[in-house]
């Protein structure tokens, strides 16, 4: 949302009020084992030695962290002045929630050969294989005080393109840490997966995190009337946002993560 405030001199003034709901994808951060072990020290789960097992449960199963995806709610005022006749000022709030990032550890050991089968004079062995499993996931939820400046076509027209650069600042809330390991077996000649058992699991509150976010938003404006005094107040617009996420999750460690935001909603213009 965009309101103008005029003063004598600067002009300044409240112009636009922004309502927006849309959806945040993120690329999660690249973590270790170790880094888990280090960020969350209260956990008792990761406060085992997995490297002393009879076989390391270090070895990620999935190399590229997978995207995840929340929603999120918005509402900005857009601040004008005649210094900048077609840029507007945006300060506002964001809120996302349900922010998860997660990562899965396992280990596979051959045991022993348990059966044996013969065809056509060739001996096979059916061999079991044991597995470990250990999945961590964090969720939390975020609130953004957001700061930008859009420079956009001539206020004039119908439909605009814009684009610009923004700031989000704020913390981490209703912050959860989950921890499971599972044990299970398999067997080599068989297309079935693993039959595993949960042995342990946690559910851990942790602290709040400073969060910031360098973003480029890119939006469509779309007027929904030109003669209409009502009509013409009222705009729709989507937007997306390219991004890179600052994010302080222990005391040794910052990480980088990239993001995209997509989102629509109504612009109200004075």
């Amino acid at each position: 949302m965009t309101v103008l405030i005029t003063a004598q001199k600067n002009q300044w003034r409240i112009s636009d009020i922004y309502f927006s709901v849309g959806r945040q994808k993120e690329y999660n951060a690249s973590f270790t084992l170790q880094d888990f072990q280090t960020s969350f020290p209260n956990s008792e789960i990761l406060a085992k030695n997995y490297d002393t097992l009879d076989f390391p449960l270090t070895k990620k199963l999935f190399p590229l962290d997978y995207p995840t995806t929340s929603g999120l709610l918005s509402f900005q005022i857009g601040l004008k002045s005649r210094r900048f006749k077609n840029g507007i000022f945006r300060i506002g709030a964001r809120n996302i929630s349900n922010s998860i990032q997660f990562s899965t550890y396992g280990g596979t050991s051959k045991v022993a050969a348990y059966d044996t089968i013969f065809v056509d004079g060739n001996t096979f062995y059916i061999t079991i294989m044991k597995n470990k499993l250990l999945e961590i996931q964090t969720s939390c939820n975020k609130f953004f005080f957001d700061f930008s400046y859009i420079h956009s076509l001539p206020e004039e027209r119908l439909m605009r393109i814009y684009a610009g650069f923004g700031l989000l600042a704020g913390l981490s809330y209703n912050s959860r840490f989950y921890t499971i390991y599972s044990e299970g077996n398999s067997v080599v000649s068989s297309s079935s997966p693993p039959n595993y058992y949960i042995k342990n699991f946690e559910n851990i509150k942790t602290k709040n995190k400073f969060i910031s976010t360098l973003y480029v938003p890119i939006g469509f404006d779309f007027r929904l009337g030109k003669k209409s005094d009502f009509w013409k107040l009222i705009h729709l617009f989507a937007e997306i946002r390219p991004a890179i996420t600052i994010q302080n999750v222990s005391r040794n460690k910052t990480v980088f993560k990239l993001s995209s935001n997509s989102n629509v909603g109504i612009r109200l213009s004075f």
